[in-house]
């Protein structure tokens, strides 16, 4: 999937939400994301705050 600017999305949904939940649930944080998955931080950030609101609603977040 491409989005707008023509680059490819780095992660699906799926793994966008697996993301969120890893950080949300501070199982993980973005730093460990980022080194695991070769990018950066703001990178990570991005797709995490994409589900951090529904994990708000859900009471799995601040």
């Amino acid at each position: 999937m491409k989005n707008a600017g023509g680059r490819p999305e780095r992660f699906d949904e799926i793994a966008s939400a697996e993301l969120a939940i890893l950080s949300c649930l501070g199982i993980k944080s973005i730093s460990s994301l980022a080194r695991e998955n070769e990018c950066s931080r703001n990178t990570v950030i991005k797709y995490v705050n994409r589900y951090s609101e529904r994990l708000e609603v859900l009471g799995y977040a601040d």
